[in-house]
């Protein structure tokens, strides 16, 4: 029987389409076959998959499986692959539903559920910030939880950081419980002072065959909130450092501990100014927008292709050649409207340290304000000298394209 790969996919731009293709490829080469499953009215080509299936909805997961369940008659499904994270627990409960991996469905709740995550990190020994599930967000029970502001309140199962919240007193408190009606989807942490790192993983037999350790320019919810703020990322190549170890330690125990067998992993870390190490969330999915570009220009590879050897290949070895001293970021607006001029793309062409860029926004489209920390004009990846040179090239380049870039019936 042939063996065969299943794309989970949703058509939400042009990064998640390079992935797509990369898997394709991947498994051609493997002999295997490539299926897609999307929802209706997304096309795709015969170079992203041998074989396209449509559904109304991915929220009703008996569509999909009955999908699945036709193609395993045929097939020897190795594995299931959400392109994006809102995907990632139908892909695992139906890997689960196959007979594909068993305790699938136990890995769905840890990475989708964060709720569920954070208690599992706390019994395997891994440092958390303080927590609580709210019932009312009221002052009196934020009083009983021991936390001291500021704090997040954020979804249990959020991502991109919408729907996210920095609290600073009791009055902002309530004005939050005031404007949500379902507490029960919230939680409460305490807010960790400090830097914010991932590192993004591929994983085989439960073990990281390789790893990317990246620092971010600021949080993702900063950069939410202030759009003026770089959003960014630079690999760190020095594995000496002591808080990077600690990062690369933690995220094998997290991987190990909560059931991954292949795949990939994307697992955030807070470093204090102490140097203290604090795991955040984990996703059991490649990284998002541009980090996955950041990791291809950094180590010479595709994330997404090494994905699907490690499902395919027995005891595949990821080859790599890493260059130092890149970093990409988001190019973002603090205006919003309808986009009358773009900044100009030839100078960004035509810079000698931009090794790979993306423009998503074209003229006569609405630029609305930011509801995920992804949303943006797009991305660009450089090269620099030296690792304090990446974050204010990376600033130039995007302070340049908004401010060449103009709107009308906006802010």
């Amino acid at each position: 029987m042939k063996q065969a790969i299943v794309v989970i996919y949703r058509d939400f731009g042009p990064v998640y389409r390079l992935n797509l293709k990369a898997m394709a490829r991947a498994a051609r080469e493997q002999n295997a076959t490539a299926f897609v499953i999307t929802l209706d009215g997304t096309e795709i080509s015969d170079i992203e998959a041998d074989a396209h299936f449509k559904v109304s909805n991915f929220s009703d997961f008996s569509l999909t499986l009955t999908i699945l369940d036709e193609l395993a008659k045929d097939f020897q499904i190795k594995s299931v692959l959400p392109a994006y994270e809102e995907d990632v627990g139908l892909a695992l409960q139906a890997m689960e539903h196959l007979g594909v991996r068993e305790n699938m469905q136990a890995l769905s709740e840890l990475v989708r559920n964060k709720n569920v995550m954070q208690a599992k990190a706390k019994e395997i020994g891994v440092p958390i910030a303080q927590s609580y599930i709210p019932s009312t967000l009221s002052v009196e029970e934020f009083n009983q939880s021991g936390l001291h502001f500021p704090v997040i309140v954020k979804p249990y199962d959020g991502m991109g950081s919408r729907s996210t919240y920095k609290v600073h007193n009791e009055t902002e408190l309530q004005d939050l419980a005031l404007s949500n009606e379902i507490l029960k989807q919230y939680r409460v942490e305490e807010f960790i002072e400090g830097e914010q790192f991932h590192v993004d993983s591929v994983i085989q037999n439960g073990e990281v065959i390789f790893k990317s350790v990246s620092e971010y320019s600021t949080t993702p919810l900063k950069s939410l909130q202030d759009p003026t703020t770089l959003f960014a990322s630079q690999i760190i190549f020095d594995e000496s450092v002591a808080h990077i170890k600690e990062m690369i330690r933690l995220n094998e125990i997290i991987i190990r501990e909560f059931g991954f067998v292949n795949g990939v992993a994307h697992v955030e870390f807070f470093l204090t100014p102490d140097k203290r190490v604090y795991f955040g969330e984990i996703g059991a999915r490649l990284p998002g927008v541009y980090v996955s570009n950041l990791i291809k220009e950094g180590y010479q590879i595709k994330m997404a292709e090494e994905w699907v050897r490690a499902e395919l290949v027995e005891k595949h070895v990821v080859q790599y050649q890493a260059r130092p001293y890149v970093g990409a970021a988001l190019l973002k607006s603090v205006c919003t409207g309808r986009i009358d001029e773009l900044g100009d793309e030839q100078k960004i062409i035509e810079d000698k340290q931009v090794l790979y860029h993306q423009i998503w926004k074209q003229v006569g489209q609405e630029f609305e304000k930011a509801s995920m920390s992804c949303d943006a004009f797009g991305f660009v990846v450089v090269k620099c000298d030296s690792h304090e040179e990446v974050f204010p090239k990376l600033q130039q380049i995007n302070l340049r394209y908004q401010s060449e870039s103009k709107f009308s019936n906006g802010n």
